[in-house]
């Protein structure tokens, strides 16, 4: 789901206009401007992450429905629910003109994304998990079995079927991002990390980018939260008692269809923006057809070059917006 997220913000510190400031009021009137300029330039997109931010709402709603208290996987909603804390935080740190903190953020996230897989499906590690209410942890960073590291290692040498095939792929892959996002900003640092931050001895804030830009950050956090929303869907206990509830399971099958359709629009977008020639009209056919997606491009010359195309659903029906390469 998200084997692209250091791609997107690698390229996005490189494009970024900064802004001046001297003191503190330059600082509050730079950052108010900012967000304004920010909301502003995303007015037309924000719907795309608002759906799934709407969707993740809608698969913990059914999850409350069904938890009790006293339950050993009430602790799986809580570290999804901090979670997405994580991305509130990130995305609101993009919107101040921090990106490079907003991606810092979503390395705690991963974090969180390999205990959630850990702890689902190993009913020892939501023990483990559990104990671990009181720790501080000033003596155990080495030994802690919760460690990315650990974690990973132990999904991926599961040859009991503990862990679902596409849960440890996902598991696998969110470790390679953390990896990364640790590697390039946290762990080595160099200058390619702070030349953009003085320019000729002025200090340089905020970073803002173009809208192409933000629509690539955005479509990151749509990843985050999809891999989120199918972590709290897929939690085994609760999802039993939601099915074999009418009235939940009708609203369940709402939630899981445009989870499907979501996990559709995203893999074939990213699929035509990984063409660094474009896309031609039968290329784009050939996508829309494997991932399901009904759309006619009747419309769509044939010697059209396609850069990207988005993806909305309306009523139900998928709409389709393209881009095309001059």
């Amino acid at each position: 789901m998200i084997n692209f997220l250091k791609n997107i913000f690698s390229h996005i510190f490189k494009n970024s206009s900064t802004s001046r400031v001297k003191n503190f009021e330059d600082t509050i009137k730079s950052l108010i401007d900012g967000r304004e300029r920010f909301y502003k330039d995303t007015e037309f997109i924000k719907s795309r992450l608002a759906e799934v931010f709407d969707l993740y709402f809608s698969a913990t709603d059914l999850v409350k429905k069904v938890a009790s208290k006293d339950d050993e996987e009430r602790l799986i909603p809580e570290i999804l629910s901090i979670s997405f804390r994580r991305i509130l935080s990130s995305f609101f740190l993009l919107e101040s003109g921090f990106a490079q903190e907003a991606r810092m953020l979503l390395r705690n996230f991963l974090e969180y994304l390999l205990i959630t897989i850990d702890i689902t499906y190993n009913s020892e590690r939501l023990i483990e998990w559990g104990k671990t209410e009181h720790d501080n942890l000033d003596d155990k960073l080495d030994t802690w079995s919760f460690r990315a590291s650990e974690v990973k290692k132990r999904i991926e040498s599961d040859i009991t079927g503990m862990y679902p095939t596409e849960e440890k792929a996902n598991a696998i892959n969110a470790y390679s991002e953390w990896i990364k996002i640790s590697n390039q900003i946290l762990h080595a640092h160099s200058r390619a990390q702070t030349k953009n931050i003085v320019k000729q001895s002025n200090f340089e804030l905020f970073g803002w980018y173009s809208l192409d830009d933000y629509k690539k950050i955005f479509n990151v956090y749509r990843e985050l939260l999809l891999a989120l929303i199918q972590e709290i869907i897929f939690i085994p206990k609760y999802r039993k008692k939601i099915l074999q509830s009418k009235e939940l399971a009708s609203l369940a099958e709402i939630v899981a269809d445009k989870f499907s359709k979501y996990q559709k629009i995203i893999a074939c977008e990213k699929e035509i923006l990984e063409k660094q020639n474009g896309a031609t009209s039968n290329e784009l056919n050939s996508i829309l057809k494997k991932y399901q997606i009904n759309i006619d491009i009747s419309s769509i010359s044939n010697n059209a070059v396609i850069d990207s195309i988005e993806i909305t659903i309306l009523n139900g029906e998928y709409i389709l917006s393209v881009a095309y390469r001059e």
